[in-house]
């Protein structure tokens, strides 16, 4: 099985106001080389009237794993993934995702997440995480990307993501 590529955005106009969040998912062919917007094969889209961006942000990566969870739960890929690691590279330009997944989370779950903010989609998105990763063959690996840096695929993203805001909010 090829490894998996995910970048993640949202977006929010007027914070709190209509928001957008957008994530991308590929097979990783390679990396170094991945230009071809045939290699995406997953788009997923959405977004409310009345959010903040840091919801948005994390709805990317939660509505991103939660299809990844599809993929490494289907039957055909079980055998594949046992027999060789799965490699999941996961671009996110929001401090606020990666800092939640990689640095507080912990604290959060042993003060039963008493005081943080958007605490049932956090707890819903660290759970997703941690399905994904209870075949131990599988390891997320994230990648801080620069916003509004030119890179193609988190361009895209954000692109899809402030579109979904504006169209939510009639802009």
């Amino acid at each position: 099985m090829k490894d998996i590529i995910i970048y993640t955005d949202g977006a929010c106009k007027y914070n709190p106001g209509p928001g957008g969040y957008a994530a991308i998912i590929m097979y990783e062919k390679h990396i170094s080389h991945l230009d071809d917007e045939n290699d995406i094969i997953k788009k997923i889209v959405g977004g409310d009237k009345n959010t903040t961006n840091n919801i948005m942000e994390l709805t990317a990566i939660n509505k991103a794993f939660k299809y990844i969870l599809e993929i490494v739960e289907k039957k055909e890929n079980i055998a594949a993934i046992k027999k060789n690691s799965l490699n999941i590279y996961a671009y996110i330009d929001s401090n606020y995702v990666l800092k939640g997944l990689n640095e507080w989370s912990t604290n959060w779950i042993k003060k039963d997440f008493k005081g943080v903010k958007n605490s049932e989609l956090w707890k819903d998105t660290i759970r997703l995480y941690n399905d994904i990763l209870k075949n131990n063959n599988i390891q997320i690996i994230f990648k801080k990307v620069k916003g509004h840096s030119g890179q193609k695929y988190n361009e895209i993203v954000d692109k899809l993501a402030s579109d979904k805001a504006k169209e939510i909010g009639g802009m």
